[in-house]
């Protein structure tokens, strides 16, 4: 593993124009070996280059390590940027951590900035609740973020 991390640091001093994807590398090696402090010393070198997207990866880092704390920290900040990604990894953060409002309202979010996913897990998530809800309110909600998922898709894919 040290061999490893010499090579990264090695590439940032050699190749410059490589220097966020070796950044990336030590990040990624300080993430397995559970040293988050060091995973997000590096991943703030990427921040100060005006990289929004590496507060989703970090806040992926943290949930993966179970650290929701922290995950939600970075996931909002990637959020209040307009990442529809980083909405749908709060919607579930969220979701997985009880609190439902807050992850239909995520979802939400990153649906409504055409993010694939998010339009079928509300579908799912509707689906499931939907079972116990005699309305069937949540069940036509269910259904209409399948059409939107399809329909979506659809365009994507030039069908």
């Amino acid at each position: 593993m040290k061999k490893l991390l010499c090579f990264f640091i090695l590439c940032i001093l050699v190749y410059p124009e490589s220097k966020n994807e070796a950044i990336q590398g030590l990040v990624e090696i300080y993430a397995k070996e559970n040293k988050s402090a060091k995973a997000e010393e590096y991943y703030n070198l990427l921040l100060k280059d005006g990289t929004y997207s590496t507060y989703n990866e970090l806040g992926i880092i943290y949930y993966e390590m179970d650290k929701y704390d922290l995950a939600e920290k970075y996931y909002k900040k990637a959020a209040e940027k307009n990442d529809d990604l980083a909405m749908y990894n709060l919607g579930l953060l969220y979701q997985e951590t009880g609190k439902i409002d807050l992850a239909e309202k995520y979802y939400k979010m990153s649906a409504d900035h055409d993010n694939l996913g998010a339009m079928f897990q509300l579908a799912e998530f509707y689906k499931v609740l939907g079972s116990e809800d005699e309305s069937g309110k949540l069940t036509k909600l269910a259904e209409k973020y399948y059409l939107m998922y399809l329909e979506k898709e659809k365009k994507m894919n030039g069908d």
